[in-house]
C-alpha cells in the first residue's frame, strides 16, 4: 500500500496471515458471484450460492422424501436471512460491521440447517481483518467503492483468459 506522509509517498506493507486459493474454477466463480451478490445488495442470490456452494442436498434422497422438502424451505429460508442482513445495513457502510454480519449468517445457517463452506470462512475473516487494517488507517474508507474496479477488472480478464493481473510499473519497482 502506498502512504503519503506530507505528499511524499512511503511503501508500507501489511500482513494479515491469511491465505486462501480456491481449488477450482467452480469454488472461485462460486466464491465471486457470493462477493458481487452482496456488492449489488442482493443477499438472497448471495444465499442462493453459499447454499450451492456447500451442496446441502443430497441426490440419493427419492423425490417425494419430506426432509429434502424441508430443507429446501429451510434454504429458501437462510436466502430470506441473507436478504434482510443486507436490507438491515442499507445506511450503513458495508465493513463497518462485518463481525456482526458473520455473526449473523452464522447463527442463520444454525437456525435453518444450512450447511456453509469452509471456504467462505477463510474469505470472511481475511475481510474483517482488512477491515480493521483498513479502517484504522482511514475511518471515512469505503472499501465497496476501492475495491469493485479491481474485482471487476480481475473478473472480466480471468473470463478473457488472461491469467496474470498486470501490476503497474511504479509498484513492480518496488517488489
Amino acid at each position: 500500500m502506498v502512504l503519503f506522509d506530507k505528499g511524499e509517498p512511503k511503501f508500507g506493507f501489511l500482513d494479515c496471515g491469511i491465505v486462501y486459493s480456491t481449488r477450482s474454477e467452480e469454488e472461485h466463480d462460486n466464491l465471486i458471484n457470493i462477493c458481487k451478490a452482496f456488492i449489488a445488495h442482493d443477499g438472497y442470490r448471495a444465499g442462493s450460492y453459499m447454499v450451492k456452494s456447500a451442496k446441502n442436498y443430497s441426490s440419493s434422497l427419492p423425490e417425494g422424501d419430506k426432509r429434502k422438502a424441508r430443507q429446501i424451505l429451510e434454504e429458501h429460508a437462510f436466502c430470506n436471512s441473507m436478504q434482510k442482513i443486507v436490507d438491515d445495513s442499507e445506511h450503513e457502510k458495508y465493513f463497518e460491521h462485518m463481525s456482526e454480519y458473520i455473526d449473523r449468517i452464522c447463527n442463520m445457517a444454525f437456525v435453518h440447517s444450512v450447511k456453509l463452506h469452509a471456504e467462505h470462512f477463510h474469505v470472511f475473516m481475511a475481510l474483517k481483518v482488512a477491515e480493521g487494517i483498513s479502517l484504522s488507517f482511514d475511518k471515512n474508507l469505503d472499501m465497496i467503492s476501492t475495491a469493485l474496479p479491481m474485482i471487476t477488472k480481475a473478473e472480466t480478464m480471468r473470463k478473457l483468459g488472461i491469467s496474470k493481473f498486470p501490476v503497474p510499473d511504479h509498484l513492480e519497482a518496488a517488489k
